[in-house]
């Protein structure tokens, strides 16, 4: 008895576990994609003040 409450024990551990690294993982890649979006629009920014500076200096 004691091995079975043990294992379902164990199992449950294992359980909670795997769930919280899906989390992790869900978290994970919601900032990847943030940090992607953040990267897309400071490219645009600088790319939009270059222009700006070039046209400038016609």
């Amino acid at each position: 008895m004691r091995g079975a409450a043990a294992g379902e024990m164990t199992m449950t551990r294992l359980e909670t576990i795997a769930t919280a690294q899906k989390k992790t993982r869900v978290r994970d890649a919601i900032f990847a994609c943030f940090v992607a979006l953040a990267a897309a629009i400071s490219i645009t920014t600088v790319t939009t003040a270059a222009s700006a500076a070039n046209v400038t200096q016609r």
